[in-house]
């Protein structure tokens, strides 16, 4: 049965361990974690040392900034969790109009709407990176927007439409 080397790559991942650790700690040989690693880039360094900065940072709020933030933290994964789905949605209606050949207003106001809806909220890379999600006032109310959006995609694309006065 081949020895499952995972959770010695995850480890390598995070650039915390050298590789004579990772031996001893994986109660595997040196040789063994070299030919495992070989080739491997340390590609969750960055979010280590990040996650490690948020953590202090976080660690150093009184209570109330805790809640505070806990709570905005809540809200962003909500709001990306609501935009996800309607992203979702629309594609799949964009999808079927370009299968049925219908390329009119419909398959127009969905790709607006969630072109519009994805730049507002940050989402979109071509103007920002995950990391560099900024929830403002303005996003409250694609907040508001994406709860009181129609479940049909073409219907939600007009709604949001006429709410961002277009």
């Amino acid at each position: 049965m081949a020895k499952n080397y995972d959770p010695i790559i995850a480890d390598f991942y995070t650039g915390a361990y050298s590789q004579r650790q990772l031996a001893k700690i994986h109660k595997v040989s040196l040789g063994t974690v070299n030919k495992v690693t070989k080739g491997l880039v340390k590609k969750n360094e960055r979010l280590v040392h990040k996650k490690v900065e948020v953590i202090q940072e976080y660690n150093a709020l009184s209570s109330e900034e805790m809640n505070a933030v806990d709570g905005s933290v809540h809200f962003k994964l909500s709001l990306l969790s609501e935009v996800n789905s309607f992203s979702s949605k629309a594609l799949k209606k964009a999808q079927e109009l370009l299968d049925a050949e219908c390329t009119g207003q419909g398959f127009k106001a969905i790709v607006e709407g969630v072109d519009k809806l994805t730049v507002t909220n940050g989402l979109n890379p071509r103007f920002a990176t995950t990391a560099q999600i900024e929830i403002n006032n303005s996003n409250v109310q694609a907040n508001l927007l994406a709860e009181s959006l129609p479940s049909d995609p073409i219907d939600a694309a007009r709604t949001y439409q006429e709410l961002i006065g277009k």
